[in-house]
């Protein structure tokens, strides 16, 4: 018999309006003007974390907006996007989509629920190899 071992948490005094997903691979950005490929950290539909080394990353302020295009694997998935930088440490910067189109939420959404897909999948792997083993 098969159990559903996944769990959503909800903490209501959360300041995240959205579910963040942390991809696995190649997924970064191309950040700003300077076309530099950071890493992402995790993403939503609401806004993205990349790491970035503040030796190689542009100089930022906070609520400094910057076009940004995810890229997966050399490939742009969605490009043009608009980000504000809410969040920003010598390792990582954490921003907000702002004026998203509707086509581009959407895309958004398809990559969320893509890399949610992915690790249920290997969730779910993990858990049927492990209980081969016993």
């Amino acid at each position: 018999m098969r159990t559903n071992d996944f769990t959503i948490e909800y903490t209501p005094s959360s300041q995240r309006k959205t579910l963040r997903v942390t991809p696995r691979g190649q997924l970064s950005i191309r950040l700003g003007p300077s076309g530099q490929l950071f890493p992402i950290r995790n993403i939503s539909a609401g806004g993205i974390s990349i790491a970035k080394n503040s030796q190689d990353a542009p100089k930022i302020a906070p609520n400094m907006i910057l076009e940004i295009a995810i890229i997966q694997n050399g490939k742009v998935l969605i490009d043009k996007v608009d980000m504000q930088c809410v969040h920003i440490t010598p390792s990582s910067l954490g921003g907000a989509f702002i004026n998203l189109p509707p086509r581009t939420e959407i895309l958004l959404d398809k990559l969320i629920l893509e890399i949610q897909k992915q690790q249920i999948n290997e969730k779910q792997r993990s858990h049927y190899c492990d209980t081969q083993k016993t």
